[in-house]
């Protein structure tokens, strides 16, 4: 996966906390916009833990990008950060440290976003020409394909401005919590995902986003919508609950399919 950053070989068994690092939708931004960072800490005290994590890049030519988020790592429990942050098209390294509550380092890590080996960025810039789409839930066939099979007219009016498509997906544990990480994106499409895996900060930051301008397809399936999600009050439509109703043999000749008897499909009301 392109959106985990690792340091690769170091003393991390010698420390006893351990970081994971996973930016962007897997690993694709676009320099310069907010882009979703999440933090995962774990570690091997026998006592909880209270600290700071440290975040910094290069955000553009001129500056960087320094975050500071406090947390508390509980005993045999894993810390997760949701973060956004800003990266530059150039930057070629990301550190993170952690400080105790007293302000010392316990833990740093220098990521390079540079893989030299291979001559290949293990983040992907994605431009203003090109078309980003973000993915939460099912990745049908027919959406993976889109990079391949299709182009973005960014300029209708030359065809020198096509772009690429990029359909990048997250879990819905990994879904930002706030609205500035949805930013990078041209579309969000939410197909048919666990709803009830969603946190109420997650929620809200599509919600969030959504009210500011952002462009939101939601595809229903097998797990039920609820109805009291602040999310359904932003949409143009009234979701209702789901019932079994029957298909006729007539319509089932119209869509060209076989009628020799009625069907039984679960629908939204």
């Amino acid at each position: 996966c392109m959106g985990f950053l690792s340091p690769g070989p170091s003393r991390a068994a010698e420390n006893p906390f351990n970081l994971d690092c996973f930016v962007g939708w897997n690993g694709c931004f676009r320099p310069g916009t907010w882009t979703p960072l999440e933090i995962g800490i774990t570690s091997n005290l026998t006592e909880n833990f209270e600290g700071r994590v440290h975040v910094s890049v290069i955000q553009d030519s001129v500056n960087r990008m320094n975050i500071t988020q406090p947390f508390v790592l509980t005993v045999d429990q894993p810390s997760n950060i949701p973060l956004v942050t800003k990266i530059a098209f150039g930057a070629d390294e990301l550190n993170l440290r952690l400080t105790n509550a007293k302000g010392r380092v316990v833990r740093r890590l220098d990521i390079g976003l540079f893989d030299f080996s291979r001559n290949n960025r293990m983040l992907k810039p994605v431009n203003r020409e090109d078309l980003f789409v973000g993915l939460v839930g099912r990745q049908r066939f027919g959406l993976l394909r889109l990079p391949e099979n299709t182009r973005c007219d960014y300029s209708a009016q030359s065809n020198n401005n096509l772009g690429q498509v990029f359909v990048e997906n997250k879990l819905p544990h990994m879904v930002p919590w706030d609205w500035t990480g949805f930013t990078g994106l041209d579309l969000l499409v939410l197909y048919d995902p666990d709803w009830g895996r969603f946190r109420n900060e997650q929620v809200k930051a599509i919600t969030d986003w959504v009210e500011r301008g952002g462009k939101l397809l939601v595809v229903l399936g097998t797990f039920p919508f609820p109805g009291n999600s602040l999310l359904g009050h932003k949409l143009p439509v009234t979701i209702g609950a789901l019932k079994e109703v029957a298909v006729s043999t007539a319509w089932l000749k119209r869509w060209g399919l076989n009628a020799a008897s009625e069907e039984r499909a679960v629908c939204y009301e």
